[in-house]
């Protein structure tokens, strides 16, 4: 029988920006015109956003929070590495980079020879935190005969997955910061990689400031995500690999939201009630959510953690490590969890 891993974590590229960056998207939205004076003075902040701006623009506080993510990166690795996967599937955001911006899917996986990436792209053409400079790119591995065995199996699940293929694969920024993440210090990329794109935001605009219009629902609703996760489990269970499910996404962002709302920083206080079911082990609580909830909070990447939910309830896994990392001026909360490896599916 095939095993299971699951892990979750941030795909966040500001944690490999030198430290007086990791405010650029803060920066950005209080000198665009569109938002109201009334919010960009410091005065109308809560604490935990206004001291370390006021202090030095929260350059010793992303200090701190990097320190803590690469613990929690390197909790994750060391998860990895004693599990000995065979392949990775890492699921992240795919905001209309990887295919053509007139065709909207709901998501796509790899099937390449080769994965290619260019992690530091989005860091304003400044060195990596590595000291890598911006147009540093990498190959690792690809995994395409299990591509296609998950693909077929899907299709027999009702999933009708659109895939990309050839020699090399190219990655969107947030999956290419994910596998960052994955192996933080040593960056060797080694494991054979499926790249699982999602688009959260369908054809709407996104840019510092927020999202534009709410015209269409989320191309992949965070229920259908939860069924593809448990269909991902079932296939990965009837097949002989071992396999990381790793989901990279932020949960509250600020502009994860419409623009007009005028946020500055993300709804903390709905992450740490959401938290507090998902830490109790109620996967469920990021995939019963409606779009009206998922704009409300910020929440539209839920759908990639739903994928994860739905694998990891399908394949009864046990959350076994959690933690959330609240951040005001940093733009979004991040969560990383990790589960119990699973080795057989579960008898009913």
């Amino acid at each position: 029988m095939g095993a299971i891993l699951g892990v979750g974590l941030s795909d966040n590229p500001v944690i490999a920006r030198q430290d007086e960056l990791w405010t650029y998207s803060l920066r950005q939205a209080l000198i665009n015109d569109s938002t109201p004076e009334s919010i960009k003075s410091p005065e109308t902040w809560p604490a935990e956003m206004r001291v370390p701006w006021e202090s030095d623009h929260g350059t010793a506080l992303a200090r701190s929070v990097r320190e803590s993510q690469e613990r929690e990166f390197r909790r994750v690795r060391k998860a990895i590495d004693e599990f000995e996967p065979d392949a990775v599937i890492v699921i992240a955001k795919d905001h209309r980079e990887a295919l053509d911006r007139s065709l909207m899917v709901p998501y796509w996986f790899s099937a390449g020879d080769r994965v290619s990436m260019h992690p530091w792209r989005t860091l304003a053409d400044t060195p990596s935190v590595f000291g890598d400079p911006a147009d540093t790119g990498f190959e690792l591995p690809g995994a395409p005969e299990l591509s296609y065995d998950l693909l077929e199996g899907l299709a027999g699940e009702g999933f009708d997955a659109p895939y990309r293929f050839g020699d090399c694969v190219s990655a969107p920024h947030a999956l290419a910061s994910a596998l960052v993440h994955l192996d933080w210090d040593d960056r060797a990329f080694s494991t054979p990689t499926i790249m699982l794109g999602v688009s959260p935001f369908g054809p709407r605009d996104r840019n510092v400031v927020g999202l534009s219009p709410l015209a269409h629902a989320a191309p992949l609703p965070p229920r259908r995500a939860f069924d593809l996760g448990a269909a991902i489990a079932r296939v990965v269970l009837r097949g002989t690999s071992r396999v990381v499910i790793a989901a990279a996404a932020g949960w509250s962002h600020a502009n994860n939201t419409a623009a007009s709302r005028h946020w500055l920083w993300p709804d903390v206080d709905a992450d740490e009630k959401l938290y507090a079911s998902w830490r109790e082990g109620d996967l469920r609580c990021v995939a019963d959510l409606d779009p009206a909830q998922l704009e409300e909070h910020g929440w539209w990447e839920h759908s990639i953690w739903a994928v994860l939910a739905g694998a990891m309830t399908e394949s009864g896994s046990e959350l076994t490590y959690s933690s959330l990392q609240t951040n005001y001026p940093f733009n979004s909360n991040w969560v990383t969890s990790i589960f119990d490896p699973v080795d057989s599916h579960p008898t009913v």
